[in-house]
């Protein structure tokens, strides 16, 4: 089980201009992850493109290390990323 730390609104971070977690959970030992959030959808395209993936991921990853790095209300040593995925198809290109 895993419970609500903070939300978006509630993380601080200096400088405070950058990319933000989506929220924090707390695991059963104590540990507290930052949660980022994304979608990968192709919009239009006939599946998701490999670059259009490498390209979502590589920003979404230096997002969370930004973040974990200027996040001073929590400790964000890790974090997970949630993406959000029109099928298997593109869950295996993600992978």
């Amino acid at each position: 089980g895993a419970r609500l730390v903070c939300t978006e609104l509630e993380l601080r971070y200096f400088p405070a201009a950058g990319p933000i977690t989506d929220y924090a959970i707390a695991l059963r030992g104590g540990d507290v992850l930052g949660v980022s959030v994304t979608r990968a959808f192709s919009f239009g395209e006939a599946a998701l493109s490999v670059p259009h993936a490498a390209a979502l991921l590589s920003k979404k990853l230096a997002g969370i290390l930004h973040s974990s790095r200027t996040c001073f209300n929590q400790n964000l040593s890790k974090q997970i990323l949630h993406v959000w995925c029109d099928g298997a198809a593109d869950v295996a290109l993600l992978r």
